[in-house]
């Protein structure tokens, strides 16, 4: 899967998939808003990142306020290869995280 860039004519959110470059713009604040995240290193992150950018059986998907550079969300889509339907496959996404807003 590509990257895919999506953006609105009037705000500065891009939805695409996620870089190793966010680590340092708030992607694991988004996820511990869903569970316990742990200790995670930028080295620990780097290599998870390419393990699953390097896998085609994970997308993970950020929204980013460009503007900020921020992340506001995030949510994944995952692969699942079965044995059953002929060997088919199946696609499962996965809750995703959003920011909280607050009045500016």
């Amino acid at each position: 899967m590509s990257s895919t860039y999506i953006m609105s004519s009037d705000s500065q959110v891009v939805v695409r998939k996620l870089e190793v470059d966010d680590y340092g713009k708030g992607f694991l604040a988004l996820l511990a808003q869903l569970t316990t995240v742990g200790d995670v290193s930028q080295e620990a992150f780097t290599g998870r990142w390419w393990e699953l950018n390097e896998n085609q059986d994970y997308y993970i998907a950020v929204a980013e306020d460009t503007s900020k550079r921020q992340l506001l969300g995030t949510a994944a889509l995952i692969i699942e290869r079965k044995f059953i339907h002929s060997c088919g496959k199946t696609a499962a996404g996965r809750p995703g995280a959003g920011a909280s807003r607050h009045p500016t």
